[in-house]
């Protein structure tokens, strides 16, 4: 039998045995699909932890959430003998823990407690700071607890944690910004043992009484204006607070009473104010009475009708069941500012017996004329030929300045240095030192601006902008104080040159001056000649004749001698044709040969006569300007007051600041005079020199000195260079007069602020562009003052209003009621404390048949 052996060969083509099941390949896939379970378990598993760990405050929403996680471990069942290797089961079994995440409850649920979560966390952080209050927790919590007892599901939660707002600090704050009011009353009439004013009978004393304070009503409004929404959302806290657990019942008891209180607080302060209006003279005052009592009467209600009061009290009522939380807030916040105002409120009053000026007009009359004749005593012994010297003119005025200390003490009036006929003498170098001193005002007040940091032009744009709209302007607050000082001395400056300019053309026309240029001119043509320079100059007659009579002549060093220069008043203002005259032919550019020269002399020779006649007549024009400035030149002479007592020595009581003001001398913070010595001036206020120095304050215009000088002591007087407020500082506000420029308007204007007494309102002293009628924002506005003949301290105001056409209309106030004419300190806070709705009441008061409409508002 045939086998491998025999064949060898077949023997060496055998073929192994081949397993016929892949195993190592059957066992990768197995392997892969157990790691591809594991990941499908372990997804869902993640998915589902995820679900069951979401962070949810309220108890509804973490059971709707349980439930639908036990759903959908139901419907997990199902599906837990399948092949989770399978990412096709995964998917779909995570799709359905996906369905609950998308689920708008579950969405809202946990967005709520995260927010809860920050909010919760904001509150901790204040309390731990410290920057917390009960009301804010209280609130928070009520409305965290609210949500979280709600079993609505989904519902969404947005409230939020306030930070504490100190309302209180803020009411303060309000107070303390305030300023006391002043007011003056004065009682003429008789007066009862309850008060009661008795208007047909005239008191024998009157009583001024002076009350100062800031009183409850004002302490609300300022309270009210200064409540921001951030505020007024912490009194709503507090009053949730304030009121936790108070029914609608007892609330309405609470509105119950604080309408009771406010009923009769009202009635109290209804019959002080109708007092108070049957014995107020001032229109402004009057006026704030009459809104007061009207304010007053529609709390109480009139006519009938109910008061806001009662309109309060009702609306309450109504609203303690229907929204208790609105009627917490109305309450508590007016409570919160009611008590402010009672806490706050103060008042000092004062009582004083006077002369009734109705039972002592005779005497006062006859008082006055004493004083007038003392005064004009005054003068004559005062008074000195011109030829005295300064000197002895100043050493009178110390004397006399004396006296006045004697008799008045501290109060004593300010006393003119020269005499009537002297000062008439030196009114024109007077006033032209007075225009100075308003232009160096000008000047100071804008190097103020530039070193502030703004340009010249935006100085000039700024004040520009200010006096167009009236003071109501949108420039910096630092900068407004100088641009009313810019502007109030503008204007007073232009009015001054204008009121020079009118004096120098009303004493030309009192000359004759143009009668005489005329008669003498006429007939005659114009001169024309050409300069080397080839610049033919015509002028006419009168041209020429107005140079002529300005020349002047002075003698002049020439060689070994003199001779006789001709040249023209430098004074004198031109045209600019006679200026290209005057620098041709005098010499100022040697524009004229010798022919030329010659030819011109010889016309102009015959032009003399007609310009002596008018010199004569310009030289009779300046004496009539001197005389009509000299009535008025008491308006801006220096002025001089002893600091002294009735003994004439020094007052103890400035002697400190004496001192301070000796030692600012030496350190060179404040300028002397050249023989200042600290020692020799110090020494005169030793107690053993004091009794015999003398002290005085000299002041012209806005600048002041201190002469220090000593009896036994012949050296030049210690004088000191000072500012207003620096006297103010050192020595007291007596020493200061507070109105130079009013009291110098009233001097040039004789009597009225109206210096031209033109009825100007662009020159009027006072405009809200001036700092004047702070109050009003609407109407256009100036005012000026009159003083009354028979009381040169009372004063008859003016007001002037704009009217739709741009004009300006006057309105003379006081008329015959002399009791409504006050002091120049009253008007002006008069003034101050018109508002819009004041004047025109005022003056629809005293012209009743004016058309107002008309006014521009």
């Amino acid at each position: 039998m045939a086998s491998f052996t025999d064949n060898p060969q077949a023997l060496g083509t055998f073929n192994p045995y081949v397993q016929q099941l892949p195993v190592e390949a059957m066992v990768k896939v197995g392997m892969q699909k157990q790691e591809q379970y594991n990941q499908g378990i372990q997804k869902i598993q993640t998915s589902i932890d995820n679900i069951a760990g979401l962070d949810i405050a309220k108890d509804s929403d973490k059971a709707y959430l349980q439930s639908k996680v036990n759903e959908l471990g139901n419907n997990l069942k199902f599906v837990a003998a399948g092949d989770f290797s399978d990412f096709q089961l995964v998917n779909s079994v995570n799709g359905m823990t996906n369905q609950l995440v998308k689920d708008p409850n579950v969405q809202n649920a946990v967005s709520s407690t995260a927010w809860l979560r920050k909010q919760q966390a904001e509150m901790e952080k204040a309390i731990s700071e410290g920057k917390s209050s009960q009301s804010n927790i209280y609130d928070f919590n009520e409305k965290a607890n609210t949500y979280l007892s709600s079993s609505t599901l989904g519902e969404k939660f947005n409230g939020r944690y306030t930070q504490y707002t100190d309302v209180k600090k803020k009411a303060m704050e309000a107070i303390k910004a305030l300023h006391p009011k002043m007011q003056e009353y004065d009682i003429p009439f008789e007066v009862d043992g309850n008060g009661n004013v008795n208007t047909k009978k005239i008191a024998d004393a009157m009583i001024k009484y002076k009350i100062e304070g800031i009183d409850e009503k004002q302490i609300q409004q300022a309270i009210y204006a200064s409540m921001t929404p951030d505020d007024l959302n912490q009194i709503r806290i507090d009053s949730k607070y304030q009121f936790r657990g108070v029914d609608s019942t007892q609330l309405v008891g609470v509105a119950q009473n604080n309408y009771d209180t406010g009923v009769k607080e009202a009635n109290e302060n209804l019959e002080i104010l109708k007092n108070l209006r049957a014995i107020t003279t001032d229109p402004a005052k009057i006026s704030q009475i009459d809104d007061r009592i009207s304010d007053y009467q529609e709390q109480l209600g009139k006519d009938g009708q109910p008061g806001k009061l009662a309109e309060e009290l009702a609306k309450n009522i109504e609203e303690a069941n229907s929204n208790p939380e609105e009627v917490k807030y109305s309450l508590y916040k007016n409570s919160f500012i009611k008590e402010f105002g009672n806490a706050f409120s103060w008042k000092n009053e004062s009582k004083e017996y006077v002369k009734n000026p109705l039972k002592e007009q005779e005497n006062w009359r006859a008082e006055m004329k004493l004083k007038q004749a003392e005064f004009q005593q005054q003068k004559y012994e005062f008074g000195v030929n011109i030829g005295m010297k300064r000197e002895e003119l100043a050493l009178k005025a110390e004397e006399n300045a004396l006296k006045k200390a004697e008799l008045y003490g501290i109060d004593a009036p300010w006393t003119p240095l020269g005499n009537e006929t002297d000062n008439t003498l030196m009114s024109i170098p007077h006033f032209n030192d007075h225009l100075d001193g308003v232009a160096s005002t000008i000047d100071s007040a804008n190097s103020q601006l530039i070193n502030a940091g703004y340009t010249q032009k935006e100085v000039d744009a700024m004040l520009i902008e200010y006096e167009k709209n009236q003071g109501v302007a949108d420039v910096p607050a630092k900068a407004i104080g100088m641009l009313q000082t810019l502007s109030k001395n503008k204007n007073y400056l232009k009015t001054l040159e204008t009121f020079q300019k009118d004096l120098k053309s009303n004493a030309e026309k009192k000359a004759g001056i143009s009668e005489i240029l005329i008669k003498n001119i006429k007939g005659r043509g114009n001169v024309s000649f050409t300069t080397d320079r080839g610049q033919k100059i015509t002028i006419t007659p009168k041209e020429l004749v107005e140079i002529l009579a300005s020349e002047r002549k002075q003698t002049v060093p020439s060689g070994e001698g003199t001779t006789e220069q001709t040249y023209i008043e430098p004074n004198k203002s031109f045209n600019a044709n006679q200026k290209k005259y005057i620098e041709a032919v005098y010499g100022f550019k040697g524009d004229l040969n010798n022919n030329t020269r010659s030819a011109l002399n010889n016309i102009v020779k015959t032009f003399r006569p007609a310009a002596a006649q008018v010199k004569e007549a310009y030289e009779k024009a300046d004496e009539i300007y001197q005389t009509e400035l000299g009535k008025r030149s008491n308006a801006f002479v220096p002025q001089i007051k002893a600091v002294a007592n009735p003994k004439g020595e020094v007052p103890p009581t400035v002697l400190p600041g004496l001192n301070q003001l000796l030692i600012a001398a030496k350190e060179k913070n404040i300028a002397a005079n050249r023989e200042f010595n600290f020692e020799t001036s110090s020494g005169y206020l030793t107690d053993k020199q004091v009794k015999d120095t003398r002290v005085y304050v000299k002041q012209n215009g806005e600048n002041y000195e201190i002469q220090i000088r000593n009896l036994n002591d012949n050296a030049t007087p210690q004088v000191l260079t000072v500012s207003a407020n620096e006297v103010r500082d050192y020595l007291g506000a007596k020493y200061v007069n507070e109105n130079t420029q009013a009291s110098t308007r009233m001097g040039l204007g004789l009597g009225k602020s109206d210096i031209r007494n033109k009825n100007i309102a662009q020159e009027a002293e006072f405009q809200k562009s001036f700092g004047s009628f702070p109050n009003i924002r609407k109407l256009k506005i100036a005012a000026n003052l009159e003083q009354d003949i028979q009381n040169p301290n009372a004063y008859i105001p003016t007001i002037y209003l704009q009217n739709k056409d741009g004009k300006y209309i006057s309105f003379e106030l006081s008329g015959s009621n002399k009791l409504a004419r006050v002091d120049y300190a009253s008007a002006k806070q008069n003034f101050e404390n018109l508002d819009d709705n004041t004047v025109l009441k005022v003056l629809k008061q005293y012209y009743p048949n004016f058309d107002f409409s008309t006014i521009q508002q």
